[in-house]
């Protein structure tokens, strides 16, 4: 018997069953790693959490907006991804709302997205998404 082919085909083998059991458990924390809405009884206070930048649509050359949120866990960070740094968090109040003004000088325009993430376990989730638009001109 050819011992080279047999230990060939041997690792082979594994890393086929390696391979699998990888592609598995790709699949397994796919839904927990995913962003599912907040609801009661998964750590929301009223339904699905709602992220808005105000104004919106935002003047070109705009300093600020406002970043506001609703049905977030009470008392929780809320972590927000605006595209720029620093990156802006917040701490929900009681019912689960937060408020804050972001510093930023919005001179692109452009449609664009705001992400916002609370932490489930140690995984960051993502939990709302909000649009806005900078105009092309001030006053839009």
């Amino acid at each position: 018997m050819d011992t080279t082919k047999s230990r060939g085909a041997m690792w082979g083998l594994l890393a086929l069953v390696v391979a699998i059991g990888l592609m598995g458990s790709a699949l397994a924390a796919g839904p927990a790693l995913a962003g599912k809405p907040a609801t009661n009884g998964h750590g929301g206070n009223g339904g699905t959490p709602t992220l808005t930048v105000s104004p919106n649509p935002v003047a070109l050359g705009a300093t600020g907006v406002v970043i506001s949120g609703s049905g977030f866990p009470a008392n929780r960070y809320v972590y927000i991804n605006t595209g720029f740094l620093p990156q802006p968090d917040a701490m929900t109040d009681g019912s689960g709302s937060f408020s804050l003004t972001y510093s930023h000088t919005f001179n692109m325009p452009e449609t664009a997205w705001m992400y916002a993430y609370v932490y489930k376990g140690n995984n960051l989730v993502l939990r709302a998404t909000a649009s806005y638009t900078v105009c092309a001109t001030n006053p839009c």
